[in-house]
């Protein structure tokens, strides 16, 4: 359910406070990505202008900066739009992993036995190589 609507498989797994979680975070990346996007075509716009020779058709903001300013200024843009497409689609796979992951673990707590015991008792363990045997701790699981 969550691979064709995001936070689907969380309502279904009755885990309604996760989906607020995923499209925030859809939309801060969504914002970030915007933003980078935006700033990457004003800056390649400019760049390619400062190659032409036409520097007063430039943003006055941004023109003081020259060719090579202008380039890494992009590329800067270019990266981190980048990244939020890779957030984006991290956000996207882990809300479809937590929704599988949680649908098959929906019934783990109800096959255990409430009758489960662990106990801690000091003892004596076998040293390979050794005659003397050496102080420890064993650890007993009884599951019923």
């Amino acid at each position: 359910m969550s691979t064709i609507v995001p936070g689907l498989g969380q309502v279904y797994n009755h885990k309604y406070w996760k989906m607020p979680v995923i499209y925030g975070a859809f939309a801060g990346l969504g914002y970030f990505f915007w933003y980078e996007q935006k700033q990457f075509d004003i800056f390649t716009a400019a760049y390619h202008k400062s190659l032409a020779g036409n520097t007063a058709a430039i943003d006055p903001s941004i023109r003081f900066y020259d060719s090579s300013q202008l380039l890494e200024w992009k590329n800067y843009f270019n990266r981190y739009r980048d990244l939020s497409i890779i957030g984006i689609t991290l956000v996207y796979v882990i809300n479809i992993v937590d929704a599988t992951v949680d649908a098959h673990l929906w019934h783990f707590d109800k096959n255990i036995s409430d009758d489960l015991s662990m106990r801690f008792s000091p003892g004596l363990s076998p040293v390979f190589g050794s005659v003397m045997p050496a102080p420890g701790v064993h650890l007993t699981l009884s599951f019923r």
